[in-house]
């Protein structure tokens, strides 16, 4: 099953995603975010019921999947050629820091490159979608507790992150990090002999392909992740958790290579599907305090 945030008259709302003929259909839930959807104990059975009887739309708009509630967790350093291009030994425990959702856009969106960084760098993720609280939970129960898979770009400032040993402001400039296209729960994902989701994701930039992996290279699994992350600060519905990006960032080019204005950025895991984003100059603010030359209006 494949689910989107997608506009409607009234806003945005949850939707199954189907396909009928060469046009993607949203059958349109009452939930207007994931989090008020997975509070259903029977989500799934809601989502297929409604799938197959409600009320659907053509060539619907896809929007970001997370709205100003959710919560994104990132993983760094956790695909084994990454980690080896970067000149780093395999890490004991993962390297953990928060997204704010400001700082996401959709999967069609422009990612905006601001001003103050010349070393905006990409990074494809395969991402996981919690439907249920996790507390000190074992990865068997973290397995039963996964919504979905998605993608996320963790469009990255390198030269903001490097400042300092934290990550958070190179990682959370404004409306640059796209997510989607959807979520695709795991029964409709393949799975390695271990249970565990087993794809092939990639980032293109102007059409070049800069990285390409499985999941597989993962060091900490996804089961592995959210078990972490619930002996600590717990998860919830609705939790977003990026899973780290394998090897191929342009800050590891020789000479490195980050993302320019004009540039277009693909994005794409095996079952899921892709964004396509373009790059642009974020605009500098207006001064607010600036009189107009002709008087006030």
């Amino acid at each position: 099953m494949r689910l989107a945030r997608v506009l409607t008259d009234t806003g945005p709302r949850i939707a199954v995603m189907t396909v009928a003929g060469d046009h993607p259909r949203a059958t349109l839930l009452e939930a207007t975010r994931f989090a008020d959807l997975f509070l259903d104990g029977g989500w799934k059975h809601t989502a297929r019921s409604a799938a197959r009887r409600g009320e659907a739309v053509t060539d619907p708009v896809l929007l970001n999947l997370a709205d100003e509630t959710t919560r994104i967790f990132c993983v760094g350093h956790n695909y084994r050629r990454h980690i080896q291009e970067m000149g780093r030994p395999l890490p004991e425990h993962p390297t953990v820091f928060f997204k704010m959702s400001t700082a996401t856009v959709g999967p069609i969106d422009d990612i905006l490159l601001p001003t103050s960084s010349a070393a905006m760098d990409w990074e494809v993720e395969l991402a996981v979608v919690v439907a249920d609280e996790l507390h000190d939970a074992p990865e068997e129960r973290c397995r039963q507790a996964i919504a979905g898979y998605t993608l996320i770009n963790d469009v990255t400032a390198r030269d903001w992150q490097h400042r300092t040993s934290q990550w958070f402001t190179g990682k959370n400039f404004e409306r640059t990090t796209p997510i989607g296209p959807v979520i695709v729960t795991p029964d409709d994902l393949p799975q390695d002999r271990t249970g565990h989701v087993d794809i092939e994701i990639s980032c293109e930039v102007n059409g070049i392909t800069r990285q390409r992996a499985r999941t597989s290279d993962l060091v900490f699994p996804v089961p592995s992740l959210l078990g972490y992350l619930s002996r600590s600060v717990g998860l919830r519905p609705g939790d977003i958790v990026a899973t780290g990006t394998p090897g191929g960032v342009g800050a590891a080019m020789n000479p490195p290579t980050f993302l320019q204005p004009g540039d277009t950025v693909r994005t794409k895991a095996a079952g899921i599907g892709a964004c396509v984003n373009h790059c642009r100059r974020r605009p500098r603010p207006r001064d607010r305090n600036q009189r107009n030359i002709g008087g006030t209006s």
